[in-house]
């Protein structure tokens, strides 16, 4: 994660598409604790603005339990299906290669051609995969908007380590 100094004028949002086991529905903040990996309640996250209120992921813990009793989209099919006509803003899957390969430019483009399409067919066969397991009813859907617009606080939210520490499937979109 990036360490950032002073507030981001540009600002950011991403939609964070959550799937959790049906069994392991947090129903309480410290259930929600238990789900982010190697943290205390106290330890501060480390994505925070230099000089300004510091958060913890305890604060984070709070926001996303209150954020789980409203975000629950398992039965909006229409809101299953606006997700895939943004699968082009989901995080990258598979990344980039340029580093371990030199490439001429003409290479380079037919390379980021079939990346873009096996990206969008993987990113189209987890997504389908996943809402079909929540119809069955193995996992509950949340939906979580999170942005710089929201201050510092919701900068925190949006780009901070604590969705890779989740126990949960977590999907990002982003609205750069």
């Amino acid at each position: 994660m990036k360490a950032r100094v002073g507030f981001v004028s540009n600002s950011s949002s991403s939609s964070f598409l959550v799937f959790i086991h049906a069994a392991f529905v947090p129903t309480s903040v410290d259930d929600v604790m238990k789900d982010m990996r190697g943290v205390v309640p106290g330890m501060v996250c480390p994505d925070q603005y230099l000089g300004r209120r510091t958060y913890t992921y305890r604060d984070v813990a709070e926001t996303l339990f209150a954020d789980l009793q409203t975000g629950d989209i398992t039965d909006d099919k229409k809101a299953h299906h606006a997700f895939f006509h943004d699968l082009p803003q989901m995080m990258n899957i598979v990344q980039h290669t340029y580093h371990v390969a030199v490439l001429s430019d003409e290479e380079q483009e037919k390379f980021d051609k079939r990346l873009f399409t096996l990206n969008r067919l993987y990113r189209r066969k987890v997504l389908t995969a996943l809402f079909k397991r929540a119809a069955d009813g193995d996992f509950r859907v949340y939906r979580f908007d999170y942005g710089d617009e929201s201050g510092e606080f919701g900068s925190v939210m949006e780009h901070g380590d604590h969705w890779d520490r989740m126990g949960w499937a977590v999907i990002r979109f982003s609205h750069h």
